[in-house]
């Protein structure tokens, strides 16, 4: 699960729109839960989470994919 800490001024939206490399292997719903699925290539996705409110204020984190093996 992810999650965003979003500071506002008066009443501004705290949504933010949730985007990632992992092409269609990898799914984020808009509550920040996080589905890869079993057959993903990749050692690492990019998460971004932008503002809904003001798009130009954005942050990133990576997760590192292990098999579990």
């Amino acid at each position: 699960l992810l999650t965003a800490n979003v500071q506002t001024d008066n009443f501004a939206s705290k949504a933010v729109a949730w985007t990632h490399n992992g092409g269609e292997k990898v799914t984020i719903d808009p509550l920040g839960n996080v589905t890869i699925a079993p057959d993903f290539e990749g050692n690492s996705i990019t998460v971004t989470a932008t503002s809904v409110f003001d798009s130009a204020q954005s942050a990133t984190a990576t997760i590192t994919v292990t098999n579990g093996e």
